[in-house]
């Protein structure tokens, strides 16, 4: 901001949030301008209780969703606001979760967003950042939420074959289990993910 006075934290932070749910090209820009305490805010929101997706109690008693900026862009479909360069080089962590344990990519893979999927892919795959975070591949692909749900699981509940596909190609284990013990194999042979068994 070029004002010569610059604006509260607070009213950055309000501002990035309704841009992103009010889908607006304003978003992006704000997003490559705002400092790091803003762009890793969090950020509270209501959404709709009919919102499609398997959330995984990820809605309170009132639909509200508490992300960081990258989640709440994903959520909302946005996703040159979440893939913006300078944005992901002011990710603090992209496996930052919200109040149900989902991180960006629990909420990409649910969403089928997949330029996202494959972003997180190239950043999971960059050995020298993930000795920074202290994480293998193998346990960045297949975290879970507080349901038990990794990503393949989520990207199978909202069939995103792509999505599917390119997790299952990167590594991600068919066999975890989430915390009713069904596996992303049982959730397609269910019929939660018929797209799974032709894989």
């Amino acid at each position: 901001f070029s004002a010569s006075v610059d604006p509260p934290i607070s009213d950055l932070i309000n501002a990035l949030q309704m841009a992103i749910e009010d889908w607006d090209p304003f978003a992006g820009q704000l997003a490559r301008e705002i400092d790091d305490e803003c762009i890793s805010g969090r950020y509270d929101s209501t959404m709709s209780i009919d919102e499609p997706g398997d959330w995984n109690g990820s809605w309170d008693e009132t639909c509200r969703l508490l992300k960081a900026t990258v989640g709440l862009a994903l959520f909302h479909n946005q996703e040159t606001v979440a893939l913006n360069p300078i944005a992901i080089a002011k990710w603090a962590n992209i496996f930052e979760t919200d109040q149900s344990g989902n991180t960006p990519l629990h909420v990409a893979a649910a969403r089928g967003l997949e330029n996202v999927v494959s972003k997180f892919m190239g950043i999971i795959n960059d050995i020298e950042f993930m000795d920074q975070v202290k994480m293998s591949k193998q346990q960045a692909i297949d975290l879970k939420n507080f349901e038990g749900n990794t990503p393949l699981h989520l990207a199978i509940h909202n069939m995103r074959e792509v999505v599917i596909k390119n997790l299952l190609a990167e590594g991600a284990t068919s066999m975890v289990a989430d915390h009713e013990g069904n596996t992303a194999l049982h959730l397609s042979a269910s019929g939660s993910g018929e797209t799974f068994i032709e894989l």
